[in-house]
């Protein structure tokens, strides 16, 4: 193969960053420390022809992008990146190596056949992608079907939702000292994450009784748009649905009535009440496509290859 593969640094990494998306190209700056690990191809002169971009930690590593520009397609250079990714992350204890991406975009099929040659798992939806415009469609929906959810309804007696923007320290310690505990939310989920550009419009706390046991966390991505980033209730309150469903028709009505335009949403594939409303009530008013995981058991592959 007339190319060369190199693990990057933050010296070499800069050549590479129209390779990435540019939500990633801050983790290609610490490429080689923090977690991330970044390899390029070079053909023999020297010019950057593909990167494969990947974060891990505590056994685990997911792939975030891979490219190839498109006149080195077709090369097995693909397969050449993604095997010499698997190698060093085995050497330093990764087990599980996953990724996703979004059945929408122009390079999906190619991502789908690099993986199925690597004997990675067949794909499976992991979210839901919903973007809508409160003047279009999605805004006569609301108003049709929702109605009730404009102030407060919607809610089971002793249950109530507070503005994020009211939370004192004592509520953001309480939601820091649940992560990781049974019904809780797991460390990736911290919705504290990002608190320094909470969307003050509609995010909220949900309160039963006074304590806290859910939240909508929205954030601004642009002057016209908010994501809707965290959906959570507690373990007990899932099984119906009807208590999540409440707080996010909530927070619809709050963004449709003071917010911007626009809005998109990820919801995971067993949120299934959540789910079942984009996608009954508000296909045709809204664009809706999943994303796709796969992973990969890598130190149990390298243990059962023949020697």
């Amino acid at each position: 193969m007339p190319y060369r593969l190199r693990q990057l640094n933050p010296t070499t990494a800069p050549s590479f960053a129209g390779m990435t998306f540019p939500a990633y190209r801050s983790k290609l700056e610490k490429a080689g420390k923090d977690g991330i690990l970044a390899i390029g191809a070079l053909t023999k002169e020297g010019e950057p022809v593909g990167l494969i971009l990947i974060e891990h930690g505590r056994g685990r590593a997911t792939l975030l992008s891979v490219l190839i520009n498109l006149q080195h397609r077709l090369q097995g250079l693909g397969t050449a990146l993604l095997e010499t990714a698997e190698d060093l992350l085995a050497k330093v204890g990764i087990r599980t190596f996953s990724t996703s991406w979004s059945e929408s975009l122009p390079g999906a099929p190619a991502m789908a056949a690099l993986l199925h040659k690597a004997q990675y798992s067949t794909p499976s939806p992991k979210l839901l992608m919903v973007k809508g415009d409160w003047k279009g469609p999605i805004g006569e929906v609301l108003r049709t079907e929702y109605p009730r959810y404009q102030n407060d309804g919607g809610l089971p007696k002793g249950y109530e939702l507070t503005p994020w923007r009211d939370m004192s320290r004592t509520d953001a310690q309480f939601i820091l000292s649940r992560q990781g505990r049974s019904g809780w939310y797991e460390p990736r989920a911290n919705p504290m994450r990002e608190s320094r550009h909470i969307e003050p419009v509609n995010s909220l706390l949900l309160r039963h009784e006074g304590n806290i046991v859910g939240w909508l966390g929205t954030h601004r991505t642009s002057s016209e748009t908010v994501r809707y980033t965290d959906v959570f209730v507690h373990e007990n309150l899932r099984r119906s649905g009807a208590i999540a469903i409440a707080m996010v028709v909530r927070g619809f009505w709050l963004q449709h009535d003071h917010g911007p335009r626009y809005f998109t949403m990820g919801l995971e594939h067993g949120n299934t009440p959540l789910v079942a409303m984009c996608r009954r009530r508000m296909a045709k008013a809204t664009e809706q496509r999943w994303s796709l995981e796969s992973s990969k058991e890598l130190i149990t592959d390298r243990e059962d290859r023949p020697v």
